[in-house]
């Protein structure tokens, strides 16, 4: 999906009529802009709008012109999609008169763009929730879960032929919007406390914050649903972003209460954010080991989700190298231990097939649309930076693992599985 909207927006660069043809042309442009800008303006949306409204009629068209067909009525549907072709879908238009709906998935599915569309969902929430508008009743806000939900069903449908624009999911208006709202009033009307001064191990301040009926009703729709997964995620990364540690605590708590694999592993793009995110909030000694959001997000989330992509593996590695100093020894040596046995299997294959060159991989850095200021690049020292890593290892992260051997304290007593790892990588 991201090599087909990356295709486009090449084509549409180079003046290509080949992009000017394509029916869902517009789309990525309106997305690529979006995420240029680093959100969605009134305009972009208008245009995404007008752009699912097409969708939806000529489902509707062919849908009718399907029955009248088949009760020997009308002309064939195949013909309607040849003489249509603009908007059902290029060549495969006399084939799949709906292909377009597919299409436009593909350009909605690329991980970028999902986040786009979910940081426009909380651009319209929150600031209608300060106003106390429900989420039901927030102006332009179903088009765009609308459009992710096509994003998340369309891998099935191309793979079935069978293509729909879906509709949103009501418990996600009903249940999860609402919460995420109430969480983001709370911080409006009284500003978290410090990280630091949320220690692990005790209960946060107010619990949930809500009912207990309502954290059980979102537990139920995040393991069934991916784009109440996404919104949520893509909240918690902008607590993190505005310095609300409370709301960040308790968003990630419930993602990693009511997540298991192969959901949790999923959000690999989130992860990887989320691990940067801390890392920079640590270095600005805003966070550090001890605190509650540490315990919840690092140990309830991104030791469990290393495994979802090396870029991961590796954001999660050098957050412990940043927080190496404060750390125990041995309280480190566990970190790695399941940093290397959450990723055993997944290095062995990467191993066995050679470690990629990631260095015009897209960014994978997940706020800048709702006011993070973290940089562009999910690595440290940038893409570069990370496929360097890359190629200097079989499996693309033994260079950030030496590291660890050198911190004082480190030793095999404490860190067995580092050094088990680095002795048997050594001789590779």
């Amino acid at each position: 999906c991201t090599l087909r909207a990356a295709l486009l927006m090449a084509l549409h660069d180079a003046s290509s009529i080949v992009a000017t043809r394509d029916p869902v042309h517009e789309l990525a442009w309106t997305i690529d802009a979006g995420i240029t800008n680093g959100s969605l303006t009134d305009k972009h949306l208008l245009k995404l709008t007008q752009f699912l409204e097409k969708l939806v009629q000529e489902e509707g068209k062919v849908t009718r012109d399907s029955l009248s067909k088949s009760k020997g009525r009308g002309r064939d549907v195949n013909d309607e999609g040849e003489s249509e072709g603009n908007m059902r879908g290029g060549g495969g238009g006399a084939v799949e008169p709906l292909r377009v709906i597919g299409d436009a998935s593909c350009v909605l599915r690329d991980p970028s763009a999902m986040h786009l569309l979910a940081g426009a969902t909380l651009q319209l929430l929150l600031p209608a929730a300060l106003l106390g508008t429900l989420p039901n009743e927030v102006k332009g806000l179903h088009p765009v879960l609308r459009l992710m939900a096509l994003a998340v069903e369309g891998r099935q449908m191309l793979r079935d032929k069978k293509y729909r624009v879906p509709e949103v999911d009501p418990r996600i208006v009903r249940d999860v919007l609402p919460l995420l709202a109430a969480w983001f009033l709370a911080h409006e009307a009284k500003p978290s406390l410090p990280a630091n001064e949320l220690h692990a191990g005790q209960d946060l301040p107010g619990g949930w914050g809500v009912p207990e009926a309502v954290i059980l009703k979102c537990k139920e729709v995040l393991p069934r649903s991916e784009v109440a997964r996404r919104l949520t995620q893509t909240f918690a990364l902008q607590r993190v972003a505005s310095r609300d540690w409370l709301g960040a605590a308790r968003t990630c708590r419930l993602l990693s209460t009511a997540l298991k694999p192969p959901a949790l592993l999923e959000g690999w793009d989130f992860a990887g954010a989320l691990a940067q995110q801390l890392t920079d909030a640590v270095k600005g000694n805003a966070l550090g080991p001890g605190s509650a959001l540490w315990e919840i997000a690092v140990e309830g989330l991104l030791l469990k989700a290393v495994d979802s992509q090396t870029q991961v593996h590796e954001e999660v590695l050098r957050l412990l190298l940043a927080t190496a100093l404060q750390l125990e020894p041995a309280t480190l040596g566990a970190y790695l231990a399941q940093t290397l046995d959450n990723t055993r299997k997944s290095r062995r294959k990467l191993a066995k097939r050679g470690a990629p060159n990631f260095s015009s991989f897209p960014s994978m850095s997940l706020a800048s649309d709702i006011g993070s200021d973290i940089g562009s690049d999910i690595g440290s020292d940038g893409w570069a930076g990370v496929a360097q890593l890359k190629m200097s290892a079989s499996d693309g992260v033994r260079s950030v693992y030496s590291k660890f051997h050198r911190i004082k304290g480190m030793s095999i007593e404490v860190a067995p599985k580092l050094y088990e790892y680095l002795e048997e990588t050594g001789k590779q």
